[in-house]
């Protein structure tokens, strides 16, 4: 909201652009560009693709890149994958998107979306003091602060980023999207705005950030799992809801944008 507010006090006086109407503006380039190495492109029609997933059944190609400074421009094709029936829906694949991002720029939600990830905790930081507030005894001993031998901060590459995950015996690759409002960011990739992040994530099939795993093992917790445990437990009972009274809400069918928000939450 703050870098919407700030792009539109940049408008010159006069101009004939409200602020909703500027708001609107701006959701369209979110929801409907195409990133094409530097550039962010707005396709007329393409943009009526729905998302598909696994079950996509096109693909963009590019046969003049536009950044050829070609005088008739770029040519940018939706090329069918697999046979495509008369009367079916041509469907897109929109990326490796958790909810959080589908649900603040495409106005929906996918249930069971294997690529959610939640916050834990918003950094190493904010995990150690956790730590130490709700397990008192054991912080006896324990130093004022901490710093993760693997680093407070993860790399960002391109619109992921990755850390290896301990998955029993097995090391894994966690890769979550990131923040929706973070990769909108002006200053991201700057001096003012790191390309790191900071935020520890659990991912919906259970595996968890290296980073949080590493300094339970250095305040030698005895019992890591319980820990993660209470911890999503605390973030459950900080929603408004119960699972129980949202699954009664979406019973009731309620509209479809109350539904989406349930669904979401």
């Amino acid at each position: 909201k703050a870098e919407s507010q700030r792009g539109y006090s940049e408008f010159p006086e006069g101009t004939a652009v409200d602020w909703m109407e500027y708001l609107r503006c701006v959701s369209l380039v979110h929801s409907r560009t195409f990133r094409m190495k530097s550039l962010k492109l707005m396709l007329p029609g393409v943009d009526m693709l729905n998302h598909g997933g696994a079950d996509k059944n096109c693909g963009l190609g590019m046969t003049t890149p536009v950044w050829d400074n070609d005088p008739d421009g770029g040519i940018i094709e939706v090329i069918a994958t697999k046979d495509i029936a008369p009367g079916a829906q041509v469907l897109w694949d929109y990326g490796p998107r958790g909810n959080d991002d589908f649900f603040l720029y495409y106005g929906f939600v996918l249930p069971g979306n294997s690529f959610d990830a939640f916050e834990l905790f918003e950094s190493v930081s904010s995990a150690y003091q956790w730590y130490c507030a709700e397990y008192p005894e054991r912080a006896k001993g324990l130093k004022d602060s901490y710093t993760c031998s693997l680093g407070d901060h993860v790399g960002y590459n391109g619109a992921d980023y990755s850390v290896l995950v301990p998955v029993g015996q097995e090391q894994r690759d966690l890769v979550r999207h990131l923040a929706s409002f973070r990769l909108h960011c002006l200053d991201w990739g700057t001096d003012k705005e790191r390309e790191t992040v900071p935020e520890l994530v659990a991912h919906r099939d259970g595996r968890v950030d290296e980073r949080l795993v590493q300094l339970l093992k250095d305040v030698g917790a005895p019992n890591p799992r319980e820990c993660l445990l209470r911890r999503c437990k605390q973030l459950e009972d900080a929603f408004p809801t119960t699972l129980q009274q949202d699954e009664a809400i979406l019973s009731a069918r309620p509209s479809a944008d109350v539904a989406m928000v349930v669904q979401y939450r």
